[in-house]
């Protein structure tokens, strides 16, 4: 690991390609949610009136939102669902990586370190919302997170996603080992999290100065070759 970081250091966290109102995210994830919603018998006024979003551009596959209105439509469902977890009900049902065929690249990288690499230095591949970096700290390989986003609630929503995508593709990878080690965010503490925590996988602790992912290291070592069909595929 410590040979990559010095050959292929990551570079400074990204300037922001996107203003928040340019069309730049995929809006596979936003679909999900409403089908979700859906089955719980919300109508579609409730769930997307006002929101500038149709139920025709959640299928388009051509279409893209802005991260306001994305953050809009995090809103409204937390609205609708006083359910600040309610990500955890998506991965349960669907892995949203299913698709994704860079991820099948990344994991026949080689060795996990280059995996990682490989989705810090791409992280716009998979979201719009949080800025990446991974660097080497007191002998711990760590990942540097700033969210795109202006709603602690929203943030929360986020990141918790994110970590159960990196949990998701890296246990896949490593036949159930976790990568993470753990998570440290620089948010309060939302409302039912010790009720939900044992479903998230990695430990989670909140009110840091910074929010970071600190993974294993003895792990990084191992090889990243898939030569079985994986969850993902």
């Amino acid at each position: 690991w410590v040979e990559i970081v010095n050959q292929q250091a990551d570079p400074p966290m990204e300037t922001q390609l996107y203003t928040r109102s340019e069309p730049a995210m995929l809006p596979l994830f936003p679909r999900l949610i409403y089908l979700a919603l859906l089955e719980d018998d919300y109508t579609e006024q409730q769930i997307l009136g006002g929101l500038d979003i149709s139920a025709e551009q959640l299928q388009d596959e051509t279409y893209r939102l802005s991260i306001e209105q994305h953050e809009r439509f995090i809103l409204r469902l937390l609205e609708l669902t006083n359910d600040p977890h309610f990500t955890l009900r998506i991965w349960k049902n669907y892995d949203p990586t299913s698709a994704n065929i860079f991820l099948l690249a990344v994991a026949n990288s080689g060795q996990i370190s280059k995996a990682l690499h490989l989705i810090t230095r791409y992280n716009k591949l998979f979201t719009r919302t949080l800025s990446i970096r991974s660097f080497e700290v007191d002998e711990q390989v760590v990942m540097d997170i700033e969210p795109q986003l202006e709603h602690d609630s929203v943030i929360y929503f986020a990141l918790i996603n994110f970590v159960l995508f990196l949990d998701s593709f890296f246990s896949s990878v490593l036949e159930g080992r976790h990568l993470i080690n753990r998570v440290e965010m620089a948010l309060p503490r939302p409302a039912g999290f010790d009720e939900i925590k044992g479903d998230i996988g990695v430990p989670v602790t909140f009110e840091h100065s910074q929010t970071r992912i600190y993974f294993n290291r003895e792990l990084l070592d191992q090889p990243a070759h898939v030569t079985t069909r994986c969850a993902w595929q």
